[in-house]
């Protein structure tokens, strides 16, 4: 079974969004949804402690608890081979987010489209370029879709 995804947003109409594009390209990658800061930091504690990185990491910046800078900078304190790629996919359009995400190791920063087509082609591009798998190298198993603290 594939690395899960962890998507960590808390707009649900997003949510929804990201789980159609994700099921219409027919990625195998079960999906893992944070709804707040807080919930997704938990999430990237357990897959650390379960040595079990995420695929992928798709992260909204402005969350409640902890924002997604917050949460860069806890994957940067972490050693290279335990970190997940993150992915920022943000409504804001200001440059010095981006570049203060990049700075605190985000693998890429993207405007969130608004509509589900052209998250479709960004969900399409990110899976060429993050989520296949070099030939040869086996899939680490998935980790559980439960948190060990519980979803609060």
């Amino acid at each position: 079974m594939p690395r899960p995804l962890l998507l960590v947003e808390d707009n649900e109409d997003d949510v929804f969004f990201f789980q159609f594009a994700l099921r219409k390209l027919g990625l195998p990658h079960p999906l893992v949804v944070a709804r707040d800061g807080r919930e997704g930091l938990r999430w990237m504690q357990d897959s650390v402690a379960a040595s079990a990185p995420f695929a992928l990491v798709l992260l909204d910046l402005k969350l409640p608890y902890l924002d997604g800078l917050e949460l860069l900078a806890w994957l940067q304190a972490l050693p290279p081979a335990q970190r997940s790629p993150v992915v920022v996919l943000t409504t804001s359009e200001k440059q010095s987010d981006a570049q203060h995400a990049l700075r605190l190791g985000a693998a890429e920063v993207r405007v969130k489209p608004n509509r589900p087509d052209q998250l479709v082609e960004v969900l399409r591009e990110l899976d060429a370029k993050w989520l296949r798998e070099p030939l040869g190298v086996p899939v680490r198993a998935g980790m559980p879709l439960q948190p060990a603290g519980g979803v609060k």
